[in-house]
């Protein structure tokens, strides 16, 4: 049972889990109370949250389970001291489990899209596993276009969220709002969480990407022998890496000015929030510039620095409800 979790990225789904109920708990719930609107509780229940997060995880499972599978030649040369799915259940088998897993995510949100009155929001995920079947099938090694295709199935995450539980407000208190207040978003808790979520979402996706690429180096070998399409193939590892150091050159830039632009209010202008930026994405962020200019790069290191960097951005959730 276990090694078939590790097929599954049991911890990637963790994370996706994680992100779903901090937003909802830790920040949407919060900004209710913190802006004063506790008479307008959320809608959107625990049950909904937590199919939400279910179906997420199963479109996303699947898209693991179909990525092995057309992967497995790849991952033999790459992975070489790691058991594959193909050794533990026949081809046949897998994709079974990819379908059953994807239709299963699919019709949850379906579920829950149309028992919030908007059908429309299940193409989220009918989008998401289009991507990923498209990704795993023809892009998996092709120059940025797989790697962006995954950067934006990460952002797409939050955002799916935030679209749901937002409707789910807008849906049962819209009629109050526009009426004593003329604008869903001017006042209440909506305006200051789009803004965290999208900052989340734009945080996922630049730095999924740059470790998509920074993987695509590590991978060299094993792409160099399949005839693969990649970024370092096509303009070899030396560019790749100033390629990586602009994106987080970038992504610095971008988030520091999102925050101090957008969201110089409680808990954000604290000294706390400015400590945990610069600790855990600024300084690890500028560390990793620094290790693209060593005469040998530890891609495998660098990746791992970047997977943490993405827990602390979504942990920092935990921060906000905290501090507000």
């Amino acid at each position: 049972m276990v090694k078939y979790l590790a097929f599954l990225r049991w911890k990637n789904l963790a994370i996706i889990a994680v992100m779903v109920f901090s937003l909802k708990y830790w920040v949407f719930e919060t900004l209710i109370i913190s802006t004063g609107f506790i008479q307008f509780p959320s809608t959107f229940t625990f049950l909904h949250t937590f199919l939400l997060a279910v179906s997420i995880i199963l479109v996303a499972g699947g898209g693991y389970i179909i990525n092995d599978i057309n992967d497995t030649i790849a991952d033999r040369i790459n992975k070489s001291d790691q058991p594959l799915l193909l050794d533990s259940i026949s081809e046949k088998q897998a994709h079974l489990l990819y379908f059953i897993l994807t239709v299963t995510g699919i019709s949850l949100a379906w579920y829950l899209a149309t028992a919030l009155g908007f059908y429309q929001f299940v193409f989220f995920h009918l989008i998401s596993a289009a991507l990923l079947w498209i990704y795993s099938t023809y892009f998996k090694s092709s120059i940025l276009i797989g790697n962006l295709i995954v950067s934006v199935l990460s952002a797409l995450v939050p955002l799916c969220y935030f679209c749901f539980e937002t409707y789910s407000f807008i849906n049962t208190y819209g009629k109050v709002f526009e009426s004593q207040y003329h604008s869903y978003f001017a006042v209440g808790p909506l305006l200051t969480f789009w803004y965290y979520t999208l900052v989340l979402a734009i945080f996922a996706f630049a730095y999924t990407l740059i470790r998509e690429i920074v993987k695509d180096l590590e991978d060299l070998e094993g792409d160099k022998k399949l005839d693969g399409d990649t970024l370092p193939l096509a303009i070899g590892s030396s560019n790749t890496l100033w390629i990586v150091r602009v994106l987080l050159t970038a992504v610095i830039a971008s988030i520091i000015s999102v925050y101090y632009l957008k969201l110089q209010v409680k808990p954000f202008n604290g000294i706390v929030f400015h400590g945990y930026l610069y600790i855990t994405l600024i300084f690890p962020s500028l560390y990793l510039i620094w290790l693209t200019f060593k005469t040998e790069v530890d891609y495998e290191k660098a990746s791992r620095i970047l997977k943490i960097i993405m827990l602390f951005g979504i942990f920092s959730t935990y921060l906000f409800y905290t501090f507000q």
